[in-house]
């Protein structure tokens, strides 16, 4: 077998060996109840990592995620505050939004690293949130809230409508509309694809510009669990969007990879943890298995790359 076939493989059949192996040691693993459980706490992750995969697939990155997740959460509340839970959240989407389009202004236009412009607007993001709550979390939201998040019709968490809804709209505009095709061709080479008379500093701005709106999403989500608007919850999201998207399949040197990898993804890490859990193993152990589960996932994806002839 060649080592790109091979590296394919490994991630799944991990996978499914360790599926197996704890539902044998705790029958409770995949009763129904714990694999809704699952997909509830999954949510937030998997709509975040479908937010990270977009930058990703420009061969760029967004470190301001946590920040975002933030400041969405503490303006989501301190407008619900005094003009209800939907101006609420139309104020945190808009927060993520605008975050977005800086950060690919500043990436598309400037042509500075994306690893230091949205590290450095995470920073600014997450310093006004916690001036903005005084360093507490915010908790008197409007009490309809967490339906977002503990409302179940028909039996089916909302948080899975959520995460179906955007993983069919991204996959729509991936593959079946112009700025989709424009994302891969910036990210496989930017500048064939600027010769080429893709307009790679607009696919830059949109690519960067939906990445912080659907984190936003992922930010209600996780407020509506919480029950509260926070200045630290989530604030590490970003390096846990970037691991779902790389154990999905989605290349860091960009042009590679699509949503389905990202959703799978975070399904990944949301089994790994309550699998662990479900063991008793210690929180400790739990970051050496995810951090030896990246840093696989992307020896894979330098395999995968050298074999079609990166280098």
């Amino acid at each position: 077998m060649k080592a790109k076939d091979l590296a394919t493989f490994i991630l799944p059949v991990s996978a499914a060996i360790a599926v197996v192996v704890t539902a044998l040691l705790q029958p409770l693993f995949l009763t129904p109840g714990n694999l809704l459980n699952v997909v509830g706490q999954s949510a937030p992750l998997a709509v975040v990592a479908i937010a990270q995969m977009l930058p990703i697939l420009t061969r760029g990155l967004d470190l301001s995620q946590g920040g975002v997740v933030v400041a969405t959460s503490v303006v989501f509340a301190l407008v619900a505050q005094s003009f209800g839970a939907v101006a609420g959240m139309w104020a945190g989407l808009l927060v993520g939004a605008g975050a977005g389009f800086l950060n690919g202004a500043v990436v598309g236009g400037a042509k500075v690293s994306p690893f230091v412009v949205t590290l450095g607007f995470g920073s600014v993001l997450q310093g006004a949130a916690l001036i903005l709550a005084n360093g507490q979390p915010i908790s008197n939201v409007p009490e309809g809230f967490t339906l977002l998040y503990y409302g179940r019709p028909f039996g089916i968490p909302i948080p899975l409508f959520v995460v179906a809804i955007v993983w069919l709209l991204i996959w729509f505009m991936l593959q079946r509309t112009t700025i989709g095709r424009f994302i891969y061709a910036v990210g496989s080479n930017e500048r064939t694809a600027y010769l080429s008379g893709i307009p790679t500093r607009t696919t830059l701005v949109a690519a960067y510009t939906l990445s912080g709106l659907l984190t936003s999403v992922g930010s209600l989500l996780l407020s509506s669990r919480i029950a509260s608007g926070h200045p630290t919850a989530g604030s590490d999201m970003a390096l846990q969007a970037v691991a779902a998207a790389v154990i999905g399949g989605v290349s860091l040197f960009g042009g590679r990879g699509g949503v389905h990898g990202a959703v799978a993804g975070a399904a990944f890490l949301g089994l790994l943890a309550n699998a662990l859990n479900l063991l008793s193993v210690a929180s400790f152990v739990q970051l050496i298995a995810v951090g030896i589960s990246i840093i696989l996932a992307v020896l894979i994806d330098r395999v995968r790359f050298a074999n079609r002839g990166g280098g």
